[in-house]
Formats: structure tokens, sequence, C-alpha cells
């Protein structure tokens, strides 16, 4: 995990707008699986188009590839991504009952978001063949004010929380991340999303916690079931089981 994976391409950049539009941009320039690092970026995007704020401290970079299949099993790697990160948090000294995963992106630390992911993907128009692009934010010594995010980041928290003087730079923990994602990009490829799932299922909330969830305006309580064997979030209301595949989800007692 100390050491840069041999077969990585980065780029650091001291600055940029977004790491996900220069993976774009840089998409089918290089066959190399590509990480973009940006020590500060200015305009970066969460889920959904909402602005994503990051002090200069913080974690911002990208992953482009080409990991082949169709648009499902690219928008499944948003699971790998996850587990990717919370055994990189691991690594640089969380203990792992204070993280949670939550469905479709986020990383909980003591129940407060720390991490988020965002998925984009671009088609070359020579050959149809599609990049992926995985964006990963980590507060690890701030977190977006709470009055500009509103309700979905009120509950945020940084990582120095709870490593204070031994939370690792941004750099370190790239390299942290690079090797995790490396690993769990393999486990998808050799075993499947199914496998994948159940992995993320062990460190997501039990099954049958009360939760909220948020589409388009409209708001559904109930209680999770799981997540399907497409990804999709599994609800379970009024013995009904539904499958979302977008929302904003909240878990509590309602």
């Amino acid at each position: 995990m100390d050491n840069w994976p041999s077969d990585m391409k980065l780029l650091e950049y001291p600055s940029l707008g977004s790491t996900n539009a220069e993976g774009k941009r840089l998409a089918f320039t290089t066959e190399s699986d590509t990480w973009i690092f940006a020590h500060k970026q200015t305009d970066g995007r969460g889920s959904r188009g909402r602005e994503w704020s990051s002090g200069e401290l913080d974690f911002t970079a990208s992953f482009l590839f080409y990991p082949g299949g169709n648009m499902r099993s690219l928008a499944q790697r948003t699971f790998t991504a996850s587990l990717a990160l919370f055994d990189a948090l691991v690594y640089s000294g969380v203990k792992p009952h204070k993280l949670t995963l939550k469905w479709p992106n986020d990383v909980l630390l003591n129940s407060k978001k720390v991490s988020g992911v965002l998925l984009e993907t671009c088609r070359d128009p020579r050959s149809e063949r599609m990049a992926l692009v995985i964006g990963i934010g980590i507060n690890l010594f701030s977190c977006p004010n709470p009055i500009q995010e509103q309700e979905l980041n009120k509950m945020a928290t940084t990582l120095k929380s709870v490593l204070a003087d031994k939370t690792p730079t941004a750099r370190i923990m790239l390299t942290y991340l690079a090797n995790s994602l490396q690993f769990w990009e393999k486990v998808f490829r050799d075993e499947g999303f199914l496998y994948v799932k159940d992995a993320w299922l062990n460190l997501s909330y039990p099954l049958g916690s009360q939760v909220k969830v948020k589409v388009k305006g409209k708001e559904y309580k109930g209680y999770f079931e799981g997540v399907s064997e497409n990804g999709s979030f599994l609800l379970k209301s009024n013995e009904t089981i539904s499958k979302l595949s977008i929302g904003d989800v909240f878990f509590g007692d309602f």
C-alpha cells in the first residue's frame, strides 16, 4: 500500500477546475490507467451536479480507465470505489467499526460523511469504446460548509477528527487508494459484481434499518432491504419492495 502501483500512470497538478473534467478530456488520448491528482480543485462536483467544495489540504483525484462491459457494469464501479475508500481509510489508521458505506457512493465516519464518489463516462466516437472516470473527494482536514450544502452534508466530518496529527497528506492517501482500487477492480473482474455487492453490504447498514429516501422531490420511508443484482437500492415499505436507481438516502428513526 505504501508504493505506487507500477502499471498506473499519475498526472499531478497544482490546481484544476475539476479532476473529473480533466479525466474526460484525456480519455482516449492515452491507453494507460491514469490517476489525475490536484492539490487544489476550484470547480468540483458531486452527484447530480451538486458542488463539491474542498480545502487545499483535502483530497481530490480521479481515476481514468477502460474497463469494458456495458453501462450497468460501469455504474457498478461505485461499489468497488467505496470498498477501496474503506480499505484506504482503514490503512491510514481509522478503526473499521467507525466507518460505514452508504448507498450509492458515500463513506461515513462516525455516521458523518467523510468521502464521496462521482462516476462519469465518455464514449470514443471513433470506436464506440467507453472510458470511465471515477472522481473521489475526501475531507481530510476540512469539510463543506453546512449552510452551503444544506441537509445533505449537515453531517459532514473530517479524517483529522479521528486521526489528529496522524492524518495522512492527500498525496499519501492517493497511494493508499490507488493500490486499494487496483485490488477491488481485480476482484470485480475475477469474481463479478455479486461478490463485490456482498462485500459492500457487510460494511453498510444492517438489513432492516429504518431509512428515508428522497427521489426527485418525493420522500419514501421504509426499511433497508439491501442492494439488487444490478446495484439498485431495495426499499421495503408496506410489505412491498421497490428498486431505486437514484435517490438521497438517510438512515435513522423516522
